[in-house]
C-alpha cells in the first residue's frame, strides 16, 4: 500500500529534481525524513518500510541514486 498520495510523491520527485538542477546531493536519509514528515502531517505516525525508498525510484525512474565517496583526508587537509 503506498502511504503518500501520488501527487506527494510527484512534489517530492520535483523538489529532488529541482536540488540536482541546482547541483545540489540528496541524501537517501533526508528523503525519507521529509516523506515521514509529510505523514506526520497528514497524522499517520506509522514508520514507512524499510524498502520505501526502493519502491520510491522504482515509481520514478528518472530519479537516479548515485555513491559518492568521501572527501579524502588529503584533499580535506589541502
Amino acid at each position: 500500500m503506498q502511504k503518500l498520495s501520488v501527487a506527494e510523491e510527484e512534489a517530492l520527485r520535483d523538489w529532488c529534481l529541482e536540488l540536482k538542477s541546482w547541483g545540489w546531493l540528496l541524501c537517501i536519509k533526508q528523503l525519507r525524513a521529509i516523506a515521514i514528515e509529510l505523514l506526520m502531517d497528514k497524522g499517520d505516525t506509522r514508520d514507512l518500510s524499510v524498502h520505501w525508498t526502493d519502491q520510491f525510484f522504482h515509481r520514478y525512474p528518472d530519479l537516479k541514486t548515485k555513491f559518492v565517496a568521501g572527501l579524502d583526508k588529503e584533499r580535506a587537509e589541502a
